[in-house]
């Protein structure tokens, strides 16, 4: 009888630690996402912005925005601004319709280029990271 409550018990134990295991990997594995977007030779364009709100859609900490891969043809910038908030990206609460600052992506092609030019950046997010990629078709 005690060895079946053993082998019950350690069962158990496994599968806890199988749950923490995924639940770990999840919050840990970045997102990735393709935001695609197109302006005018010279004229800067808003790839997206970021926000990050607490559990009752207050104000949380801006993300970290770091530039991976710079773009061939143009520059990033990287600034405060305000959104109204959509859909959550990792599973948090939905405060869709709140408006929310955070960090803007924005992005100015070179004068005369056209073209598609792209660059890959990264969001740390408290509860996750994402690694997006940028492609802007540039119309002269």
């Amino acid at each position: 009888m005690a060895y079946a409550r053993m082998k019950v018990h350690a069962a158990a134990v496994l599968a806890a630690l199988a749950l923490c295991t995924v639940a770990h990997a999840q919050k840990g594995t970045p997102r990735e996402h393709t935001w695609q977007r197109s302006t005018t030779a010279g004229q800067e364009v808003r790839i997206f912005t970021y926000v990050q709100q607490r559990s009752d859609c207050s104000q949380g900490p801006d993300p970290v925005v770091t530039i991976r891969t710079k773009p061939a043809h143009g520059t990033v910038s990287v600034r405060p601004g305000s959104v109204t908030v959509g859909p959550p990206r990792f599973g948090a609460v939905d405060c869709s319709g709140r408006t929310l600052s955070g960090q803007g992506i924005w992005f100015v092609p070179e004068p005369g280029f056209s073209g598609t030019d792209q660059f890959d950046y990264e969001v740390q997010f408290t509860n996750g990271v994402a690694h997006d990629t940028a492609m802007v078709e540039v119309k002269p």
